[in-house]
């Protein structure tokens, strides 16, 4: 049997060619196949593994197609089980340009044997079950790769094989739990920062559930600043994103029912962005006053919070009304704020708000 031939690169010596025709016919190949999938004498390494195919990688253009369709089957039924069956340990300590390697070897053998879309398809299947591996490993490390090859296959969807479409991937997502995954036991701020982009891409092909919305929301409850850090970046990032019906469920189901000790600057920075979001929409409900109100209670109620957070609130009221063109919302502060005066209730803090709102006004120039 012909396992070589100089016919696809003339420049490759007859002795390579030889030396390959006659290592195939003394079952060679049959050998290393057998090892691949053998547990004895000892389970072999992924590093030995690239070691015994390596030649083969870098000289296959001179192996004969129909023998090269035959070893690339073998090696695909063997080199990916072996990353995606290693122990948690064995994960652990494999570097991470090795598990690499794999893909790329296959990837090089399979461009030759198979069409475009099947040598996609086949390395986007294992690229998920390798992201999926990696998400559930104990260490942060491999996690964060995982998720870092995710976020990869959902930044270029649109340029990827038919078989891993956008409705492919969303239904992989759901099937395998993704978010609620990254958000459970193993939540770390890290991997919470990188996630935005699993959330916009939900939010963009209309996935994205309140559920979702609740579960990232709860996560930040009683947590230490770098995770309440880490969710409101993603909230903020995703905001964009939502429907008018999400941003009313967020004020109306978790912002408006948050305590005096509960605000920090994340959370002030993400309502600030929240409210000017939904007041800059021709669907907001003129009844409400979204975060504007928040942040003049939080301002009024110096005695129940820190002077940071009723400084910070100031700020941000002065900001929202600044960028707003909603004339309604400003004379409705306006009112408040002449009614806390002639109340003589909050009085400088009232003057100072007034004189705020007033200063959002443009200024005419006189001669």
């Amino acid at each position: 049997e012909v396992y070589s031939s100089s016919s696809h690169d003339p420049l490759v010596s007859p002795f390579i060619i030889e030396s390959i025709n006659r290592f195939g016919s003394r079952g060679g190949f049959t050998v290393i196949h057998t090892r691949l999938q053998s547990n004895t004498p000892c389970k072999i390494t992924i590093q030995s593994s690239l070691l015994l195919i390596k030649p083969f990688v870098e000289l296959r253009k001179v192996l004969v197609r129909r023998f090269l369709v035959q070893w690339v089957n073998c090696l695909k039924g063997v080199m990916f089980p072996l990353v995606l069956n290693l122990t948690d340990n064995e994960l652990k300590a494999t570097p991470k340009n090795t598990i690499l390697q794999v893909e790329t070897s296959m990837k090089r053998m399979s461009k030759i044997t198979m069409s475009k879309e099947e040598s996609g398809e086949m390395i986007e299947r294992y690229q998920l079950d390798l992201s999926q591996k990696c998400l559930h490993c104990s260490s942060l490390e491999k996690k964060l790769n995982g998720l870092n090859s995710l976020t990869n296959l959902i930044s270029l969807t649109p340029h990827h094989t038919k078989w891993l479409s956008s409705s492919t991937l969303l239904n992989w997502l759901t099937e395998n739990r993704v978010v609620k995954h990254l958000f459970g036991k193993s939540m770390h701020h890290e991997l919470i920062k990188r996630s935005s982009d699993i959330f916009i891409f939900m939010a963009k092909n209309s996935k994205l559930e309140l559920e979702h919305l609740s579960l990232l929301w709860e996560s930040s409850l009683g947590k230490q600043e770098a995770v309440v850090n880490a969710i409101f970046f993603v909230f903020t990032e995703l905001l964009p994103y939502l429907t008018c019906a999400q941003l009313e469920y967020l004020f109306d189901e978790k912002i408006s029912k948050l305590s005096p000790k509960d605000y920090n600057s994340s959370t002030l920075h993400f309502i600030r962005n929240l409210t000017s979001k939904i007041i800059s929409s021709d669907k907001m409900n003129k009844e409400k006053t979204y975060g504007l109100g928040l942040f003049w209670d939080l301002i009024m109620n110096t005695n129940q919070v820190d002077k940071e957070v009723s400084d910070e609130a100031m700020k941000h009221f002065r900001d929202v009304l600044s960028e707003s063109q909603n004339q309604e919302l400003k004379w409705f502060f306006i009112d408040s704020a002449v009614a806390n005066i002639k109340d003589n209730k909050s009085y400088l803090l009232s003057l100072q708000i007034l004189q705020n709102i007033l200063e959002t006004y443009p200024q005419k120039i006189g001669k």
